[in-house]
């Protein structure tokens, strides 16, 4: 007898996204990305005679096919592993599994494959709506008022070292923190094990940031002021990825419960190997910056030069698994990380081999100071992320896209479209989402080739920006008004020539640069990219009055 077990981390908003401490954050991540494995595990050492096996597992959950068992007597042996995970019972199992949340569901197979699975999905909602969201502290433990760090739970796990001294904090704190830190060496080896060959092993970092302040601590040497100190954080999301595995499981249907098992682990075997190689790609370009030279390291790697601490790894990956990922990095690296993810999301290779569709992704990247509470720029990148794939599900042609908010403050904006409405002249979601395709590759190739060629300079640029502020609170009165504006400023600026207005007029019908949605866009956003995009150039500062003009 076939039946369908299916295992899911839930709560995530008090285990996962409820700190602003790195390690905590990521021995969440990591813990939850294992537990599947961990639970089959206790399963097959409870039940040796049960037969099971992989569907496909994936971020915080899994689905498998067991026999040797009814979905009752199944049912309720997992739902005992799981409470002994959560209270301690397990000796085997790291401590950090009691503060996580899971669900899980066992199903009996009387029909097909998606039938089943949609129906333990259903049995899952239901209980992690009749459980706690919370772990439950031990009342007998001493405490010493308030976690420091998750600011809520009781801070009974001790005390901490941080770069802000000594902290009290609660036991989940503790050992996800320890957990975050004694794992993450493992992560890198463990992903990409299927994808590197002997040769690429040196890829792999030892050594990483412990904190967020510590992935952009010591920058490169001239490396422009507006990059330093702050951070990028890049999430991306599969666009209606359920819809299009639910099209493959109910393809020329009836399909019988093996077939549809067999789809959905292709399905999930096909994604993987993607996302893996994009990480892979990913810290191959890394690695080859950081041995080009000194400046290259320096930008990889950070080196305290007070300690003798092997350099740490500037690159963090906050979320892995299922169809969603989100990673922490430098800002000068942004164009790096960028160029990789548009050279593996717009690769044929992620067209589906059962119907030809070609799976898409959303996301948003968000350049902050370091000091931003990650908390804030996890919901904010989501949140513009979400926005962008709202706006490409009304286009044509579902394509892989993102959008972006530079914050030049700590304190991110209140509402996101009010303030691009104030600060960029409007608030259109189609004006600030970019195809990567085609829309990334033109801002990137046409800010480098004005940087490169010296056509037009970044003072020039500034000029233009500062007349339109001194006319007005928001860059500009009306569209008329702005285009007189922009054509008074290229007719009238005494070096421009030919080649000027010619790189202008290309600039101002790019779709990529938003000059059909307000006159001055093109222009904001070439100003608030030139640092990040054409390649950084280490030697290159920018001066008070271009930092004035941009953060205005």
């Amino acid at each position: 007898m076939n039946v369908l077990l299916r295992i899911e981390g839930v709560n995530f908003q008090n285990t996962l996204f409820d700190t602003d401490d790195l390690s905590t954050n990521r021995g969440a991540s990591l813990a939850y990305l294992n537990a599947p494995d961990i639970l089959v595990a206790a399963l097959q050492k409870a039940c040796p005679d049960l037969e099971v096996e992989i569907v496909y597992t994936g971020a915080s959950g899994g689905v498998f096919n067991v026999q040797g068992c009814d979905a009752a007597m199944l049912d309720q042996v997992v739902l005992d592993l799981i409470d002994g995970l959560q209270t301690g019972q397990d000796k085997d199992v790291p401590p950090i599994y009691r503060h996580l949340g899971f669900a899980s569901a066992a199903v009996a197979v009387d029909a097909g494959y998606l039938e089943a699975e949609s129906l333990a999905q259903a049995i899952i909602r239901k209980r992690q709506l009749q459980s706690v969201t919370i772990d439950v502290p031990d009342p007998r433990l001493d405490n010493a008022g308030r976690c420091r760090i998750d600011q809520f739970r009781p801070a009974d796990g001790g005390k901490i070292i941080t770069g802000s001294g000594q902290r009290f904090v609660s036991q989940s704190v503790q050992e996800r923190r320890s957990f975050g830190r004694d794992m993450r060496q493992n992560f890198y080896p463990h992903e990409l094990a299927g994808v590197l060959s002997g040769q690429d092993d040196d890829i792999i970092p030892e050594h990483f940031a412990n904190s967020f302040q510590d992935i952009v601590a010591n920058p490169p040497k001239g490396l422009p002021e507006s990059l330093q100190a702050k951070m990028a954080v890049l999430y991306l999301d599969g666009n209606s990825f359920g819809k299009a595995r639910r099209n493959i499981l109910s393809l020329d249907t009836p399909v019988s419960y093996q077939q549809g098992m067999a789809r959905a682990k292709a399905f999930s075997d096909h994604v993987q190997a993607r996302r893996r190689a994009l990480l892979c790609a990913i810290l191959t370009r890394f690695n080859a910056i950081a041995q080009r030279d000194a400046d290259g390291m320096d930008a990889v790697y950070y080196a305290d030069k007070d300690t003798n601490l092997e350099p740490r790894f500037r690159f963090e990956t906050l979320l892995w698994g299922g169809d969603e990922m989100m990673f922490v990095f430098p800002s000068w690296l942004l164009e790096t990380v960028l160029d990789c993810v548009a050279e593996n999301l717009c690769d044929p290779i992620w067209k589906l081999p059962a119907t030809g569709e070609m799976l898409t992704h959303g996301g948003g990247v968000v350049v902050c100071n370091a000091k931003t509470p990650i908390r804030e720029i996890q919901g904010l990148v989501r949140t513009i992320a979400d926005q962008g794939k709202d706006h490409a599900k009304k286009t044509p042609k579902s394509f892989s896209g993102f959008t972006y908010l530079i914050l030049e403050s700590e304190a991110p904006p209140p509402e996101i479209n009010t303030w691009r409405k104030t600060f960029y002249g409007t608030g259109d979601i189609g004006a600030f989402t970019i195809d990567f395709a085609e829309g990334y590759r033109s801002l990137a190739d046409t800010v480098g080739a004005i940087k490169a060629d010296g056509i037009i300079s970044r003072g020039q640029v500034y000029n233009l920006l500062r007349r339109a502020r001194a006319q007005s609170d928001c860059l500009g009165h009306s569209t008329d008004h702005d285009i007189a504006l922009v054509e008074d400023w290229m007719e009238n600026t005494a070096v421009f020539g030919d080649p000027q207005k010619n790189i202008l007029e290309q600039l101002r019908s790019d779709p990529a640069f938003g000059g059909s949605v307000h006159p001055l866009l093109p222009f904001k956003r070439l100003a608030e990219l030139w640092d990040y995009l054409g390649d950084v150039k280490y030697s290159e500062a920018t001066s008070d009055d271009a930092r004035e003009v941009v953060n205005g």
